[in-house]
């Protein structure tokens, strides 16, 4: 009995060993979670980064960037499509794996994971209506301001509604869907400023009735959010990090190609990439000798100018010395005239006295004479 058994053992052994090794192959193979084949992603329209194409796909920086990456990974893609609040409140909820276009923060950080890699630069620009006079933030004192509702550029710190604080502007806001809405508010003259990102406003400004003012806001990057915390998190992060962080060094790669669709900013990657060292060297060189130059020429010409002023400064103070000179000589010759005419009068009263004392002699020697006679 006992032989009977290890001889079945014997040979159902290596078949349980088979079986065990075909079936879970993620676990022995792999470290990827089980499910991943099906990523759900948050979609939501922001011309490029995302939006649906004339085929109902979605396409845009961001989906050419996950694409891209989906095949490499074997992953399949499944859009949700929705608001932007829509999706964030998606992807807190955990129904969706991954959201793009999500600009990273501190207060965001608390509430979703973001990937390492930042795939965009993004910032706040601040636009009004064509015959609005705004060139800087207090001038939107009193206004009615349209910003896109749950927007990094409307809460948070250093958005549009933290400003208004910081400079104790009393304001309006109008909360809106998206930023075409922010424009067409203007448009309509139902707002008197809007915020949009400038990706945005490079694309779609020239359709609407609206003027771009110098006022930028909120720097920020674009990244993908996670929801927090989630099983997939690790994995999904590190995989998306290797891949763009790999994307942006290969100036050929789809990030760039994508950039060069939708933002024309590829040709500028390669120029750079196919200068050669002596001429970037050379290049640099003559530039910081015009730097060079351009300071000395600014240092003399400060200088020359400081010597001027006070050449002109002494100048002038020798001028009206020279005329008080002149003033204090004709009073001298004033003075010396009347001192002259004094002396000639003191002469002739002089000899008029001397005269006079003369004949007052004579007449007196007349008296005594006279006087001895009688």
């Amino acid at each position: 009995m006992r032989k009977k058994f290890k001889k079945i053992l014997y040979y159902l052994l290596p078949i349980l060993l088979i079986a065990v090794f075909f079936t879970s192959p993620q676990s022995v193979l792999s470290e990827e979670p089980e499910g991943l084949r099906v990523i759900r992603v948050g979609a939501y329209d922001n011309y490029p980064k995302i939006y649906t194409d004339d085929n109902g796909n979605q396409a845009g920086i961001f989906p050419d960037i996950l694409k891209y990456i989906a095949e490499e990974e074997d992953w399949k893609l499944e859009y949700v499509k929705g608001t932007w609040t829509e999706c964030l409140d998606r992807l807190e909820k955990g129904e969706i794996d991954l959201m793009v276009d999500v600009a990273y923060s501190a207060e965001r950080g608390l509430e979703y994971d973001f990937t390492n890699e930042t795939v965009l630069i993004n910032w706040g620009v601040i636009y009004s209506r064509s015959d609005a006079n705004i060139k800087s933030i207090p001038d939107l004192e009193g206004m009615t301001i349209a910003v896109m509702k749950e927007s990094i550029h409307t809460v948070g710190e250093d958005s549009m509604t933290d400003l208004a604080q910081k400079f104790e502007l009393d304001v309006t806001f109008i909360e809106v869907e998206d930023y075409h809405q922010v424009f067409e508010a203007l448009e309509k003259k139902e707002a008197d400023a809007g915020v949009v990102n400038r990706i945005f406003a490079d694309t779609f400004a020239k359709d609407y009735d609206v003027t771009r003012t110098s006022i930028v806001i909120n720097p920020i990057k674009l990244k993908f959010a996670l929801p927090k915390d989630a099983s997939l998190n690790e994995y999904l992060i590190q995989r998306i990090d290797d891949h763009v962080y790999q994307l942006k060094k290969d100036p050929y790669s789809i990030y760039y190609k994508s950039l060069e669709e939708y933002l024309g900013s590829l040709e500028e990657v390669r120029v750079v990439e196919n200068i050669p060292k002596w001429m970037l060297f050379l290049t640099l060189g003559i530039g910081g000798l015009l730097i060079g130059f351009y300071l000395f020429s600014s240092e003399l010409r400060r200088r020359v100018k400081k010597k001027t002023s006070e050449l002109e400064k002494t100048n002038k103070e020798l001028q009206n010395t020279i005329i008080g000179q002149k003033e204090t000589q004709k009073e001298l010759e004033r003075k010396e005239n009347r001192l002259r005419q004094k002396i000639k009068e003191y002469e002739e009263l002089n000899r008029l006295v001397v005269k006079r004392e003369v004949r007052m002699g004579e007449l007196k020697d007349m008296v005594e004479k006279m006087k001895g006679k009688k």
